[in-house]
């Protein structure tokens, strides 16, 4: 991938340019250290802050749903790069 000036970007990070503007793709995973279930999609945020803002929603939103019950103690919500760089760990249950 190439930004707006040629410049080589590493796969899977950078998803789109616009006036300079370097948007970055987070997966958020599920893991209980055997058990993973990974997001394949992602989320497109502006930095590091911007994707914990939008895991505490998803967490929160997940939780007010009940999709978090099933979870037992240990599990987390991973914050990963596409090249697999685990950025943030966050205890779910």
């Amino acid at each position: 991938m190439v930004d707006y000036v040629g410049r080589e970007f590493q796969a899977g990070l950078v998803i789109r340019t616009v006036r300079g503007y370097v948007a970055q793709r987070f997966y958020f995973d599920l893991t209980d250290g055997l058990t993973t279930i990974r997001d394949d999609e992602g989320v497109e945020a502006d930095d590091l802050t911007d994707a914990l803002k939008q895991a505490e929603a998803a967490l929160e939103e997940m939780s007010a749903n009940g999709e978090l019950a099933d979870f037992d103690p240990g599990w987390r919500l991973v914050i990963r790069t596409g090249t697999e760089t685990v950025l943030v760990t966050i205890p779910i249950a």
